[in-house]
């Protein structure tokens, strides 16, 4: 099986795609919010039909950032398979997916902070795992309480962003031009 080589920390040890996943939201980032590419993709999801009055290529667009965003999804399912777990296994994703659309509705589609949803969830996900291994922790606590941690924390961050979180208005929607 393949394995990344981890880059070693003082306290443990890092993958380069943590470092890839980092410079990559910030990098969409900024496209997103200070390019004329980003501009474009920002009015499609807002108003296609004036995007396209204003002369993008609507459908277009729409399909490039849909394989943009495969891409960047094929490369998480990369790294969970290749670098986490070594192998691909049945229940790989184990709720993952759950998690990862919590960050979405968290992030409101800002890449930054998706990143910090992700490192917030993945921080629950990793107290989940190394609590119950203390002798005195799991004397305590069910390890049932502390495997659910990761998805009350989850529950909770959706609900308190309920209502605050804009998403753009034709976001899900076909566009058809006239």
């Amino acid at each position: 099986a393949a394995q990344v080589q981890l880059i070693p920390l003082g306290v443990g040890s890092l993958s380069p795609l943590v470092i890839v996943t980092v410079i990559l939201a910030v990098g969409v980032y900024w496209l997103l919010r200070r390019t004329q590419l980003g501009l474009r993709i920002r009015a499609v999801g807002e108003n296609p039909a004036a995007a396209d009055v204003a002369g993008i290529r609507v459908n277009a667009l729409r399909l490039g950032t849909a394989i943009a965003a495969g891409c960047l999804a094929g490369l998480a399912g990369a790294y969970l398979s290749v670098d986490w777990f070594g192998a691909v296994t049945k229940e790989i994703v184990a709720g993952r997916g759950f998690i990862a659309l919590a960050t979405v509705v968290f992030s409101g589609l800002n890449p930054l902070l998706a990143l910090l949803g992700g490192f917030i969830f993945g921080l629950f996900d990793t107290l989940a795992t190394w609590i119950p291994t203390y002798p005195k922790v799991k004397d305590v606590i069910p390890w049932q309480f502390v495997a659910m941690a990761p998805y009350v924390v989850t529950l909770l961050v959706v609900a308190g962003a309920i209502g605050r979180v804009q998403f753009p208005k034709a976001l899900g929607n076909p566009y058809f031009r006239e």
